[in-house]
């Protein structure tokens, strides 16, 4: 009989059926239907499917709301879509999706194999179809990521006051003019019946009721397959009334944003805490919801990236990186020279990311660094030694 030991517990449930048996039964290949493996080897087949060289989903099936862009990680300035398609089903790659191409050259996973690799699945068509769709024009946006609100419980070291009402607070008291707070209610610019996959961000969107109100016309319109996402900074659950509405959808998903393990996790997330983390995780896990997990990557947290990669693994937590693309002093590479010597010594785990690779205006960017940091701890009063006192000594080689 075929062996599926690699198929993981998230990966089943990810696409498992009310009428799935549990996935310890699947373990041991105890009684299970024939759909149940034919639906495996599908997933299989399709995260296969995944390796055209420039090819990403997002500027043919996506949107974000409000701002109206296909992918974040394009940068926020005006962009031809037409010629970026263009590109893309030509096999080049947009200098504007340099942010994956960077992950990818560095041998990591991008969000554009991610991305093909989820609406693969939900489209229920191997990639190669998918792209002769969009050759001939046959496609349409069912994917949406939605942001509706700056409200926000955190004041992370690579955030702002226009995607943290905490921030706002923080400014306000040390006498810096905030970005304005605001709101955004989605209406008729999401198509509730097609839509496949709905992810909500923020600030915190858990704190932000407008987004259980578009699960509500999600499920007037009947569309309880659309796969629901969160991305949380996991301080926070759902209440009773809200937890009900997300039980009646297939698959329901909370990407929680960990930088770090710890005490890292607690500067980077500034003032959260670290086991209310843990138990909203677990929360989660028992209440049957999918969980992974996005690491956003900053010279911040550069040093610790091998025992973050391991803390995935070792809690069984899918995992993707999203580099730090502004303000670029906080990039994973803008150190020092020096410092950058020495991380690759004491992480050669590192050498071969890119990561590490020196350029002038790095020096320039790093001094930057050094003095939104000192700034950011007065303001929160609060010492970076408290909390990286590895990073911090190396840093200490900098400052008076």
């Amino acid at each position: 009989m075929k062996s599926y030991d690699h198929v993981t517990q998230q990966d089943y449930e990810n696409i498992a059926g009310p009428d799935w048996p549990p996935f310890d039964r699947f373990q041991q290949q105890d009684r299970i239907p024939d759909f149940v493996y034919q639906e495996i080897d599908h997933m299989l087949h399709a995260s296969t499917k995944s390796s055209h060289p420039s090819f990403c989903v997002l500027p043919f099936y996506a949107m974000e709301l409000p701002k109206r862009k296909h992918c974040c990680l394009i940068p926020n300035k005006i962009y031809d879509i037409t010629s970026i398609r263009q590109q893309m089903l030509a096999g080049q790659r947009p200098t504007e999706c340099s942010a994956c191409w960077r992950l990818e050259d560095a041998g990591q996973r991008s969000d554009r194999q991610l991305k093909n690799s989820m609406l693969d699945f939900y489209l229920d068509k191997d990639l190669d179809r998918v792209i002769e769709d969009c050759r001939s024009g046959t496609y349409e946006v069912i994917s949406y990521k939605i942001d509706t609100s700056n409200t926000c419980n955190a004041a992370c070291v690579t955030c702002n006051s226009g995607l943290s009402s905490t921030w706002g607070q923080l400014e306000n008291k040390h006498g810096i003019q905030p970005r304005k707070n605001w709101r955004y209610q989605p209406g008729t610019d999401i198509n509730y019946a097609t839509a496949r996959s709905i992810t909500f961000r923020g600030g915190e969107p858990l704190l932000s009721a407008a987004n259980f109100d578009v699960l509500e016309r999600l499920l007037e319109q009947g569309n309880t397959e659309c796969f629901v996402g969160f991305v949380t900074n996991g301080s926070v659950r759902p209440n009773d009334s809200q937890l009900r509405l997300l039980k009646r959808f297939k698959a329901v998903n909370f990407c929680y944003s960990i930088d770090g393990t710890g005490a890292v996790f607690e500067y980077l997330r500034w003032p959260l805490n670290w086991i209310t983390l843990i138990n909203n995780i677990d929360w989660a896990r028992g209440q049957g919801f999918i969980v992974s997990a996005n690491h956003t990557l900053s010279n911040v947290n550069l040093m610790y990236y091998k025992q973050t990669v391991q803390w995935f693994i070792e809690n069984d937590i899918d995992w993707h990186v999203t580099e730090v693309e502004g303000p670029p002093y906080l990039s994973p590479r803008s150190l020092s020279a020096e410092i950058k010597q020495r991380l690759s010594v004491q992480h050669p785990d590192l050498l071969n990311t890119g990561w590490l690779a020196h350029s002038p205006g790095d020096d320039n960017n790093f001094q930057l660094f050094l003095q939104s940091i000192a700034q950011q701890d007065r303001m929160k009063k609060i010492s970076i030694k408290d909390y990286l006192p590895e990073f911090s000594d190396l840093l200490g080689l900098y400052q008076s």
